[in-house]
């Protein structure tokens, strides 16, 4: 009687082990899952930043401010130099 109750022991001791580490599994994924969750979302989100940044007529409107960045920049350079060489003939 005694070797059938610590055998029932036993099985119930392992069950509960058993469903106290099924528990622990559990809640891994769920948080791995949750975390696989939130890097799509940010992989989302990169994707559709870089599929604005590919935008032909934003591409186009940056060339133009660039340009026209360049083109005064060397305008102020020339206008400096100019003045630079008014100053060095008098």
């Amino acid at each position: 009687m005694l070797v059938v109750l610590g055998a029932a022991l036993a099985v119930l001791l392992t069950v509960v082990i058993l469903r106290t580490e099924t528990s622990r599994l559990h809640n891994e994924i769920a948080g791995l899952e949750r975390k696989i969750e939130r890097r799509g979302h940010d992989l989302r989100a990169v994707e559709m930043e870089l599929a604005r940044l590919r935008n032909p007529m934003l591409l186009r409107l940056r060339v133009q401010e660039v340009s026209r960045q360049l083109a005064e920049q060397r305008a102020d350079d020339a206008g400096d130099s100019g003045q630079t060489r008014e100053r060095e003939a008098h």
